[in-house]
């Protein structure tokens, strides 16, 4: 469906979306295989082929969609409406390695918290991990309503169900991990709490019993502080879950432990020292 305005509509969107569709990225190849392609080569593209595009759908030759006017009419695209159309009527599937890491997350508006309130509006925010970009946005009354169900939402409107995405433990519950696993998607969830109590128990035992199949570690400094963390992950497929996580597809466990050190200038030097005479004392030549 065309959302623009009638006024100065002079390009018909189904042919814009045709030639933006067939348009191959900078790698050279089309769209429909690779979502990340540069706009400026996309736009090329269509000019080049335009002329081309009109007699195949038989319609009367004009001139192709501006570079400027290209993101304006993008813009009024219904999204979701476009994903279907693309990934669900032509048959595509992506790739894990052209799936993208989303965060969703809620954050609630201080300002808004009434006198007497301990909860005010909630902004619910799903962003691209890459470049840190807000893809979509739900919200929801704090007092009234819970934040689960707005990512759900959020993550349903804006087609993100079928990419990976990461959340906090809040959001480790049946309903929306299924909805991210029957749409092909991949999570993080983050956080295991004693409100899962047989659940953190269980991945306890398996951390302590089971060999780790990876290991990583990182050392980030910021804000004053160095946090080292270590990472270890195990394969849970054969641990034992309640029904109610059966439709989840649960595979992986991810142990992290972190360590957080005050760093001041002389005591960063210190740190630095003791942590190179531990490595030579250990090292093997």
């Amino acid at each position: 469906m065309d959302l623009r305005d009638k006024c100065g509509k002079r390009h018909p969107m189904a042919v814009v979306l045709l030639e933006f569709t067939l348009a191959p990225d900078e790698s050279g190849q089309a769209l429909l295989c690779n979502r990340d392609g540069c706009l400026s080569s996309i736009h090329r593209h269509i000019v080049n082929h335009h002329g081309r595009v009109m007699e195949e759908v038989k319609l009367p030759l004009e001139k192709a969609v501006s570079r400027s006017q290209l993101p304006v009419v993008l813009c009024k695209v219904s999204l979701p409406a476009f994903e279907d159309l693309v990934f669900g009527l032509c048959g595509i599937e992506l790739k894990d390695e052209e799936k993208q890491w989303f965060a969703a997350d809620g954050k609630e508006l201080r300002g808004s918290i009434a006198k007497g309130d301990t909860r005010g509006e909630v902004v619910v925010l799903a962003v691209r991990h890459s470049d840190r970009v807000v893809v979509g946005q739900e919200h929801h009354n704090g007092m009234k309503e819970s934040e689960i169900p707005s990512v759900r939402m959020l993550l349903d409107e804006s087609g993100l169900l079928g990419q990976k995405v990461s959340m906090d433990a809040l959001h480790l519950n049946p309903g929306t991990l299924q909805a991210v696993q029957e749409a092909g998607g991949t999570y993080l969830v983050g956080g295991l709490k004693g409100n899962q109590a047989e659940m953190l128990v269980e991945m306890e035992c398996c951390a302590k019993l089971l060999r780790a199949q990876h290991k990583h570690g990182t050392c980030d400094k910021g804000h004053g502080r160095l946090d080292v963390r270590h990472y270890q992950c195990y394969d849970v497929r054969g641990a034992y879950f309640d029904k109610r996580w059966d439709g989840c597809g649960i595979t992986t466990l991810v142990k992290a432990e972190r360590m957080r050190l005050e760093i001041k200038a002389k005591m960063l030097i210190c740190n630095i020292l003791a942590f190179y005479r531990e490595t030579l004392l250990c090292a093997k030549f």
